[in-house]
């Protein structure tokens, strides 16, 4: 499988902009309810664009909304043990992805790895936050395990309660 070269062509990269459009939207802008929980890794784009896979952390790295991009096919020669054949671009593409993000309207903070199977960007700007307390929500644990901090809790429905309240994006076709 040959790996997309940066700067990609008009068509792969509205492709790319269409799925970040949609979960930048959904970091930034979608107000969740009250009791509303997430858990930390926040939600990934079922869509494959540029042979990359997306997926959008509402609180990572310092507090920031991250997003962060992988090689959806990876090549390993002579199996999964060996070197990866097809790795993200470094530089160039977070470069690339940062000029998207900049004709969406936001700034990223800075961007780290991208030179193997996954790259991330930290954005700027904070996520809405009603989306913030979801996923402190979640990270305080269930209330009825405490004072024990119990993320994992399957006696009590709290997380299922509090994810089905939530708001999820409505990725692009």
């Amino acid at each position: 499988m040959t790996e997309p070269v940066f700067p990609l062509d008009d068509t792969t990269r509205l492709q790319v902009e269409a799925v970040l459009a949609v979960g930048l939207s959904w970091m930034l802008d979608t107000v969740q309810v009250a009791g509303a929980l997430d858990q930390h890794h926040g939600v990934y784009s079922p869509v494959v664009a540029a042979a990359r896979i997306y997926n959008f952390v509402p609180v990572g790295a310092r507090r920031r909304p991250v997003i962060v991009y992988n090689v959806a096919y990876p090549v390993y020669a002579h199996g999964p043990l060996g070197e990866l054949i097809n790795p993200l671009a470094g530089d160039e593409e977070c470069d690339w992805m940062i000029s998207i993000l900049a004709d969406l309207g936001v700034k990223a903070a800075e961007c780290w790895n991208g030179m193997g199977k996954t790259g991330s960007i930290g954005l700027a700007e904070p996520a809405h936050p009603s989306l913030i307390a979801a996923v402190d929500l979640y990270m305080a644990g269930c209330p009825e395990c405490a004072p024990v901090r119990n993320v994992f809790c399957k006696a009590h429905n709290w997380f299922t309660a509090g994810q089905e309240k939530m708001t999820f994006p409505l990725w692009p076709a």
